[in-house]
């Protein structure tokens, strides 16, 4: 049942996000490494072994997470110009041609 959960949760975020968004998956990714988080002292003492399995999932989201942030980073210096926001015209500090 959670498992069925959390596929319909990603499902419907990955279709509002158009897909593989690294800025979308960079932010999902902090809010689930912060659920981790908050649970593990929940269960660190009521629950055996599931703190155990929480720390590796928590572990892994930083991972992820880092991955993400090295794409994200990358992809925005990859990325060329956006040559339609340039002012298309002679500088501001050019002499106006003579008449």
């Amino acid at each position: 049942m959670p498992d069925e959960i959390f596929r319909q949760v990603l499902n419907s975020r990955l279709s509002e996000s158009g897909g593989a968004d690294p800025k979308f998956v960079v932010t999902q990714l902090k809010q689930m490494m912060t659920g981790a988080a908050a649970l593990l002292p929940k269960v660190a003492f009521r629950i055996p072994g599931v703190d155990k399995h929480l720390t590796r999932v928590y572990a892994a989201l930083q991972a992820a997470l880092k991955e993400a942030e090295t794409f994200q980073s990358n992809q925005a210096a990859a990325n060329p110009i956006n040559f339609q926001a340039a002012n298309v015209g002679p500088p501001a500090s050019a002499a106006p041609p003579p008449v």
